[in-house]
């Protein structure tokens, strides 16, 4: 049975891409970010961010540039942008 891809919602509680592109791109060199329950800050989930767990990524920012020219400098990220206003 294959694994299933994850999507990755990134920044629905912060703009990464806009403040954070830099502790973003270290996760992705660590391969995973720890990420705390809100609701339960004791309950904390290990999200992988390697290839090939990942989908896609999906960026919620009013200012997407520097995270664009930053992963533009990643192998194997392909920019694909769908701009919601």
């Amino acid at each position: 049975m294959k694994n299933k891809k994850n999507i990755i919602s990134v920044s629905r509680r912060t703009d990464i891409p806009a403040f954070h592109s830099d502790w973003f791109l270290d996760k992705l060199d660590q391969g995973f970010v720890n990420v705390k329950n809100p609701f339960n800050p004791n309950q904390v989930r290990k999200v992988s961010l390697i290839k090939e767990d990942v989908l896609c990524f999906v960026f919620w920012t009013k200012n997407p540039r520097k995270m664009i020219d930053d992963l533009a400098k990643k192998e194997f990220v392909n920019i694909i942008g769908n701009s919601q206003f």
